[in-house]
């Protein structure tokens, strides 16, 4: 089943709250409250769109596969690749965990 699944995004990207996070940039509460829990099933491409634009993101970025149990489904098969594989930290949360010297020396890298 494809689902939409946005959290990863916003965890990466320090958003903390991301309904006021959604409402401020023009979309609905009730929009806002089905992206954020996963729950929605129709999305319209200018959500995307604006999603995309807001986050520095594409579409594949917050769609994810689960096959379903009882099928086989082949190797090559494109949807693979929107299986959700790792759970990724925080963004602010992996920072802090960084020594002094691996924050310099990834400022550096970022700047090049």
């Amino acid at each position: 089943m494809l689902k939409f699944n946005i959290k990863p995004i916003f965890e990466l990207r320090g958003i903390n709250k991301p309904y006021s996070f959604m409402v401020k940039n023009g979309f609905s509460g009730r929009t806002s409250n089905l992206i954020i829990n996963n729950k929605v099933k129709v999305l319209r491409l200018e959500h995307i769109e604006r999603l995309c634009l807001l986050l520095l993101c594409e579409p594949n970025d917050f769609l994810e596969w689960k096959p379903d149990k009882d099928k086989i489904y082949p190797e090559k098969n494109p949807l693979n690749g929107l299986r959700s594989t790792e759970n990724i930290k925080n963004i602010s949360e992996t920072f802090s965990e960084m020594t002094f010297q691996e924050l310099k020396d990834l400022a550096k890298t970022l700047q090049k």
